[in-house]
Formats: C-alpha cells, structure tokens, sequence
C-alpha cells in the first residue's frame, strides 16, 4: 500500500517536511538526526493505523528491511553515511514494491544532480567545509582548475616551505587522504 497517497494530506505533508528538514541537516552538519528518522518511521506508523491496516501492509515492511539490508553493508564499507541508510529505509516504510522503487529512482536523479552541482562548484574553486582556504586546516578536495595551475602552485608552495611530495603529521599530499 502506497501510505504517502492513501495517507491523509497533513501527513504526506509532514513526511515531505521531515524529508527536506533531513536533506538541510544533512547538507549543514553532514548528519542525519536519529529524531528525524524516528520521526518519519512514526509517521508511516500513523498513516497505516489512519488508512486502515490491510494485509497489503506486508509489501512496505519488505521494501523497509530490503532497504535496510541492503544500505546496512553499503555502510559498513563506507560507501553510504548510516543516518541515510537509517532514513531511506524509514522513507521505504511508506511504499510498497512500486512506489519503493519510484522512490529510489528519484533518490538515485536527485543524487546525480546534486553531484553535477558539487562537481561544477569544484570547478570554480569551491571545496566542502572551506569557505575561506587559508582558515581550512585539514585536507581539502582538489578542483580541477587548480590542478592546470599546480606546476606555478608548487614553486609557490615550495617558497613558503611546504614540501608537496612528502607526508607530513600522517597526511598525505594535496589533502588526499588515500594516498
């Protein structure tokens, strides 16, 4: 059963105020809160009781511990952040098999639009978390325009005395942390 159409307004409403006020958060602090998550999760709770409990239900609680099942691995290698492996899973709680997947296909644009806009900021010089280089302490990404500047960067670099071939209190060069 799809609770975010068969649900009343206010709480398809409230979900959708609960998903933005996860993405804010997430894109401020780069967390997700557990309240929210419970939040949402209450939330397909009430529309079920609300709409009436119907042997349908078991489709919602398959695609909730799917998503479960799958993004619990994909956290464990480092590939999702747990809070939004937490929250999509409570998200899926709302659907069933095809309103999971329509879910999943719009998570998966909006992912790839935001990493076009992420990728095109990179470009002009922006990095995540330095608004201001000189205040950045820690690693910071690379944008391509500052790679095609770095033999002109290196001498610079290297007249203030940093050293960009060795490592230095355990980090790597270039702020890359993989290497």
């Amino acid at each position: 059963m799809n609770l975010a159409i068969e649900a009343p307004q206010w709480l398809a409403l409230l979900l959708s105020a609960l998903l933005v006020a996860a993405a804010v958060e997430d894109a401020i602090r780069l967390r997700i809160s557990n309240i929210t998550v419970l939040l949402v999760l209450i939330g397909a709770i009430v529309a079920a009781v609300l709409v009436g409990p119907e042997i349908s239900l078991w489709k919602n609680l398959v695609v909730f511990l799917g998503l479960l099942a799958v993004g619990t691995p994909m956290f464990a290698a480092g590939k999702l952040g747990g809070g939004d492996v937490k929250l999509l899973a409570a998200a899926g709680l709302w659907f069933d098999f095809a309103g999971g997947l329509w879910m999943l296909i719009c998570v998966a644009i909006a992912g790839g639009v935001l990493a076009l806009i992420v990728i095109a900021l990179r470009a002009f010089g922006w990095s995540e978390g330095c608004a201001n280089a000189s205040s950045c302490s820690g690693p910071r990404p690379v944008s391509p325009m500052a790679l095609r500047s770095l033999p002109e960067r290196s001498s610079q670099w290297r007249s203030r005395g940093c050293d960009l071939t060795q490592k230095k209190k355990g980090r790597a060069p270039l702020g890359n942390p993989a290497l």
